[in-house]
């Protein structure tokens, strides 16, 4: 049987801080015999401003946060789920991306976030993620990985089925859901965290997969 390890903790803005609690997190999941490990969205960073975030995301290729990673999955032998910012063609704005890497450091996929979060309630805050963040618009097939084959998608992603009836048509045995949440968004949502256990059991069901939530 193979083993996952699903990891939670809070990003700063401090790239460097997150890598290493990122890098502790895979050596500890390797020792543990995890075969893969499941980072949380936005594990490179959570940025205070928008003027932050430009400055702080990378292209892929020079990307030091995912570089770490990767050198990190390659020295434990472990496969790795991460979300990261990716620097955008688009002025002022970022991709939001789910990257899985092998266990040999070598990435074998990337999801670009399709569906962005908004929110305006009476409760709760107002965010628009759509000024920030350029929606992607592709589906990424499937992965085969050691826990089975994977299907990517990010956060908010969850409350459209249409994605993940997709990926289960292609083939995919486990649908990853990497989130994170901002002190507002967090501070909302943890009163009504019932419709996400609800909305993850649905996504389970419907298309006869496991889902994945970091």
């Amino acid at each position: 049987m193979n083993f996952a390890a699903v990891t939670q903790f809070c990003a700063t803005d401090n790239v460097e801080k997150n890598t290493k609690v990122c890098v502790d997190l895979i050596k500890q999941a390797a020792e543990h015999r995890a075969k893969m490990v499941f980072l949380p969205e936005s594990s490179d960073f959570m940025s205070s401003s928008q003027d932050q975030m430009l400055k702080l995301a990378a292209p892929l290729d020079s990307h030091a946060f995912l570089n770490n990673i990767r050198r990190a999955a390659k020295e434990h032998a472990i496969w790795v789920s991460v979300g990261v910012h990716e620097s955008s063609s688009e002025p002022k704005k970022v991709n939001n991306i789910h990257v899985i890497i092998n266990d040999k450091g070598d990435i074998v996929s990337i999801y670009r976030k399709t569906h962005m979060y908004s929110s305006d309630m009476n409760d709760g805050p107002t965010v628009d993620e759509s000024e920030s963040t350029t929606p992607g618009d592709e589906i990424t097939p499937p992965v085969d990985t050691p826990l089975g084959k994977m299907g990517s998608q990010i956060c908010y992603d969850l409350r459209y089925p249409e994605i993940s009836i997709k990926l289960r048509n292609k083939g995919a045995e486990i649908l990853t859901f990497p989130s994170a949440f901002t002190p507002k968004t967090g501070a909302h949502w943890g009163k009504h965290r019932e419709h996400m256990n609800i909305n993850y059991s649905s996504e389970s069901l419907r298309n006869l997969v496991t889902s994945k939530s970091s």
